[in-house]
């Protein structure tokens, strides 16, 4: 047996999950684990990722790499999102994590983070039939996909995420620029799209936030 394991570097937590791959190449998960870890906080209000928070960090991936060493063969990749794409000391938190943790972490641009998330929910759901919208709404970003059934019209990802929108006091969020700013990012890149296509769409939401909103809907 192959075992497949992969580790993201969020904004809000460090997560990994172990697949077992078959002789017949189907992947079935073993486990996963996360632990929480707000980097994008410290990102987001100060632009780096202090020595603090980078101990924190290599402490969370020695525990997490622990859990492998029962598993023969086993190929990991580590991926960063929004907080490490935005830390203006990237480098020298990835050169730090290399030498002290041994890992090489790659860190998704935006694109490869929405284009990333489209292929996950193309792996297990069937083909749409009709317009479709695919957000993920994050700690630091909201990636989008726009599609009409099996045409891929636009993906992008916007610097606003739930640990972004707390640093707005909530009678100023309309007024603000990130907000401001965002609306607008999205009119440009949906106007297209929405004047192209059937008139009525699915939206799917991914990711922690989508969890707690669905939540919230059923309550």
């Amino acid at each position: 047996m192959t075992h497949l394991a992969v580790i993201e570097i969020g904004s809000n937590a460090v997560r990994m999950i172990l697949g077992e791959k078959g002789d017949d190449s189907t992947l079935k998960i073993v486990c996963s684990w996360s632990s929480h870890l707000r980097l994008g906080q410290e990102v987001f209000q100060k632009g780096i990722i202090s020595e603090t928070f980078q101990l924190q960090l290599c402490r969370i991936l020695e525990q997490l790499l622990k859990h492998l060493e029962s598993f023969s063969a086993c190929s990991l990749q580590l991926f960063g999102s929004s907080a490490l794409r935005d830390a203006k000391n990237r480098e020298q938190v990835l050169k730090f994590l290399e030498k002290t943790c041994g890992v090489s972490v790659y860190v998704l641009s935006g694109q490869e983070e929405a284009s990333v998330l489209l292929d996950g929910l193309n792996a297990f759901l069937p083909k749409p039939y009709s317009r479709q919208v695919v957000a993920d709404l994050g700690g630091g970003s909201l990636e989008l996909s726009l599609r009409n059934k099996d045409l891929l019209f636009r993906q992008c990802s916007l610097n606003v995420g739930t640990l972004r929108l707390r640093e707005i006091e909530p009678n100023r969020l309309e007024s603000s620029e990130l907000f401001q700013k965002t609306i607008l990012h999205l009119e440009q890149e949906a106007r297209y799209f929405l004047e192209t296509s059937e008139l009525y769409s699915d939206l799917l939401l991914t990711g922690g936030n989508a969890k707690t909103l669905g939540r919230f809907y059923l309550h």
